[in-house]
């Protein structure tokens, strides 16, 4: 359940001509969030833009005749980015000569035709309600635990402590409980939707703030270039927001660990002169400091902590490279296409030269095969380290190899921790 607003428009001359002044338009939109950038990416016929990070893409795809159709998701972030989307839309029609009347756009708030932000406020306050209710039918017996709402499916965090993952922070069930009768309140909105209001307040920018930090910052002192503008994003977020309301509820703790992991000491000291020994009690913010369900693609899914930095490797960049100071997990994925190919056969293929690899069925994954196998290893000076081998593989045709690399033997049921939480679900 969601809302959405779709444009079906038609445009003059050919499809390439029209996508050249799409991706123009594209590349020239500035992020509204400071340190962010709007990314790109044409998939076929489809055009996918990021306009805002805590959002599902915007999708524009090329129908045959002249079609153009826009669609996008807004109820994560909240009115804002429903209203921001508006204009950017108008000025997209311009500027790529696109035609649409008004019996062209789906709107599931009806902003497009009313232009009343006060009316979208309730729209996407009447969504939440429903989303309260439909959690409280569904959702609140027994031990349900670990949902993730509003959230992508890349890394969901795993808590047996907490009810729901949100964007901006763990949500238990007092808090939808509390909604269907009454109905969602302003406070309700203001702690749930990131952008609530019509422009970027200074609630927004800490918001966005808040946002990385629960959900993207892996408080590691950061090495890549995505950790890298990530901080960037975070301390200019922070900054916008305490220079137009110091008063604002900052996340001081965090902020100065951030600063102290990256090394700034200009930030550092900055903030010791406005927050002198300020810290706070309770759980710190960040679902990385924990467990993490990673989506790895083709079906499979591994739990690993999420304090570990992540690249991508290897020809065509694909494999994926999780480490931290003592651990190195790389992951590849494979597909074979034929008849009559089984999880067994495709094992002995790829394990023919792995010695003493143990075979076993995964628990509770029927018809998922997998052997491991541990082995010493030596780098080019001699010294020694250790590498446990999981392999996977289903009728499918799909193949999971994870190694996992480190110095310690003692080390290994870190290893089979992971092996052991690996899944798979047809896609």
């Amino acid at each position: 359940m969601g809302l959405e607003i779709t444009i079906r428009a038609s445009y003059m001359g050919s499809a390439e001509e029209c996508r050249e002044k799409l991706n123009a338009f594209l590349e020239k939109e500035p992020s509204v969030v400071p340190g962010k950038s709007v990314s790109v990416a044409t998939f076929g016929e489809t055009v996918r833009a990021s306009f805002f990070f805590a959002e599902e893409d915007v999708y524009f795809t090329f129908k045959d005749g002249n079609g153009l159709t826009v669609s996008a998701k807004t109820n994560g972030a909240g009115p804002g980015y429903h209203a921001y989307l508006t204009g950017l839309f108008e000025r997209l029609r311009e500027s790529c000569g696109l035609s649409w009347g008004d019996d062209a756009v789906e709107d599931d708030t009806g902003y497009w035709h009313s232009r009343d932000f006060e009316e979208l406020r309730e729209s996407m306050a009447s969504w939440l309600t429903s989303l309260a209710d439909a959690l409280v039918e569904n959702h609140m017996a027994g031990t349900v635990s670990g949902l993730a709402i509003c959230m992508g499916t890349e890394h969901v965090p795993e808590s047996d402590e907490h009810y729901a993952a949100h964007l901006l922070g763990w949500r238990e069930r007092d808090f939808f409980r509390a909604i269907p009768q009454r109905g969602a309140t302003e406070e309700d909105c203001e702690a749930f939707f990131i952008w609530w209001d019509e422009q970027t307040t200074p609630s927004f920018f800490l918001k966005c703030a808040l946002c990385m930090m629960w959900c993207d910052c892996n408080w590691l002192s950061p090495v890549t270039d995505r950790e890298k503008s990530l901080y960037t994003a975070t301390f200019l977020c922070l900054e916008s927001a305490w220079d137009d309301d110091p008063s604002l509820p900052f996340p001081v703790r965090e902020w100065k660990e951030m600063a102290a992991l990256s090394d700034s000491r200009e930030i550092m000291e900055e903030l010791e002169r406005r927050f002198p020994g300020e810290t706070a009690p309770g759980e710190k913010i960040g679902y990385l400091r924990g467990m993490v369900r990673i989506n790895l693609g083709s079906g499979w899914r591994v739990t690993m902590p999420g304090a570990m930095h992540e690249e991508l490797d290897g020809d065509d960049d694909t494999v994926q490279v999780f480490w931290d100071a003592i651990h190195t997990v790389r992951v590849s994925r494979f597909t074979v296409t034929g008849d009559g190919i089984s999880a067994a056969s495709l094992l002995d293929t790829v394990t023919e030269d792995v010695a003493e690899a143990t075979e076993f069925f995964l628990e509770n994954q029927e018809g998922v095969l997998a052997r491991v196998a541990h082995e010493p290893q030596r780098d080019d000076g001699g010294t020694e380290y250790f590498g446990s081998f999981f392999f996977a593989a289903v009728d499918a045709g799909r193949i999971l190899y994870i190694s996992v690399f480190y110095d310690d033997e003692k080390d290994r049921p870190w290893a089979e921790a992971i092996f052991a939480s690996c899944s798979w679900q047809n896609e």
